[in-house]
């Protein structure tokens, strides 16, 4: 029997997220999937390439959406993607002002 997206992602708890949200879904400043807000000190800030976010943005909106660093790392894990780059901007493995490396596509 095929799963959907959301049945594949094998939620703990019967914890029912979706893998794009709408208007009516939309959460204020915090994770799309497991609500950790944005001001939280568990949050860091990370950045990915635009090419990368797309793929795992949780709207249908270019760039926008916001998911928290477990989040993102269980929907790239999901899609199978693995050497993705990343510059994490806050928290204790901040890496401020160095250049993402380039992403290894082969």
């Amino acid at each position: 029997m095929n799963k959907t997206p959301t049945e594949r992602q094998g939620l703990p708890h019967g914890q029912k997220r979706k893998w794009k949200y709408t208007d009516k879904d939309a959460i204020d400043s915090e994770c799309y999937d497991c609500g950790l807000w944005y001001g939280s000190d568990a949050w860091a800030d990370i950045s990915l390439d635009n090419d990368v976010w797309e793929l795992i943005s949780p709207t249908e909106y270019k760039g926008s959406g916001l998911l928290c660093f477990n989040c993102i790392n269980r929907r790239l894990e999901f899609l199978g993607l693995e050497k993705v780059s990343l510059k994490v901007s806050s928290g204790p493995f901040a890496n401020y002002g160095e250049k993402l490396p380039p992403r290894d596509t082969g």
